[in-house]
C-alpha cells in the first residue's frame, strides 16, 4: 500500500446564522443571517485574491453549512471527479448524482459534496469517508462544518487527540492544515478569523 500523500486541508466554519428559536424550530434548516452572507462575500473576495483553488469541497448537510459552501464551489477545479456530487433539495435532503469515470464536470455543475459526518463528532468515520472519496489527484480540499467539531478535528489531526488543543474557530473563520490526513499527521499553516479577511476585502 502506498504511503498517505500530503494534502492541504481547509476547515471552514459556517458563517453567522439566525438564532435558534421559534423562527427556526428545526436546527438543521437554520439559514445564514445577513451578517453571515456578508462574511461569505468577504471570504470569497479573500480567496479570490489568494488565487485559491480546491480539488474537492465537502460540507455538512445542515442548511447554514450548505449556504456557506455554495459560493466556495466557484473555487473548485474543473477536474475529473470519481465521487458523487450531491444535489440539495429545498427541504434540506440530499440526493447523489453520479459521474462516470473521466467525465469532466462543467462550471455550472460544481457543488459541495455533503457528508453527514461533518455534523457530529465521529472523526474516525469522517476520515474514513474522506479516504474513500478522495481521488489520486486530489491534493487540496475544503471542509465546511460546525463547532466544536472542526476545532476538535484539527486537534486530532495536529496532535492525535481531539481534545488536546483548544482552538478558537469563530463563525466564518478558517483553518489551513498541511500534511497527511491522519491523527497527528498534519501541521497548522494558518488560522484566519472572519474579521481579518473582511478588512482585506
Amino acid at each position: 500500500m502506498a504511503p498517505p500523500k500530503p494534502l492541504e486541508l481547509w476547515l471552514v466554519r459556517h458563517a453567522h446564522a439566525g438564532e435558534r428559536g421559534p423562527d427556526h424550530p428545526d436546527d438543521r434548516l437554520r439559514p445564514l443571517s445577513p451578517k453571515g452572507q456578508r462574511q461569505i462575500a468577504a471570504l470569497n473576495r479573500w480567496l479570490d485574491a489568494q488565487e485559491t483553488r480546491f480539488d474537492r469541497l465537502f460540507a455538512s448537510p445542515l442548511l447554514r453549512a450548505r449556504q456557506t459552501a455554495a459560493p466556495l464551489a466557484a473555487f473548485l477545479n474543473a477536474a475529473d471527479n470519481d465521487a458523487e456530487d450531491m444535489q440539495n433539495d429545498r427541504d434540506g435532503k440530499s440526493r447523489a448524482v453520479g459521474h462516470r469515470r473521466g467525465e469532466r464536470r462543467s462550471t455550472e455543475n460544481r457543488r459541495a459534496e455533503l457528508l453527514e459526518a461533518l455534523a457530529d463528532s465521529d472523526y474516525a468515520g469522517l476520515l474514513a469517508a474522506l479516504g474513500e472519496r478522495l481521488g489520486a489527484t486530489d491534493e487540496r480540499l475544503a471542509l465546511v462544518g460546525h463547532e466544536p467539531y472542526l476545532s476538535e478535528l484539527a486537534s486530532l489531526l495536529l496532535c492525535g487527540d481531539a481534545r488536546a488543543l483548544r482552538l478558537e474557530v469563530g463563525k466564518g473563520a478558517l483553518l489551513r492544515l498541511r500534511g497527511e490526513l491522519r491523527p497527528a499527521g498534519m501541521s497548522l499553516s494558518a488560522l484566519v478569523p472572519a474579521s481579518s479577511y473582511r478588512r482585506c476585502g
